[in-house]
């Protein structure tokens, strides 16, 4: 059962880092 949790935080923080650079792109684009 923690190796499941430790999955899916592993899988979360992936998304996230992969979500981020798109976000700053976002922001940038908006604030134009």
């Amino acid at each position: 059962m923690a190796s499941k949790r430790k999955g899916i935080f592993a899988r979360i923080a992936v998304w996230a880092y992969n979500l981020i650079p798109i976000a700053a792109l976002f922001s940038v684009v908006l604030e134009d």
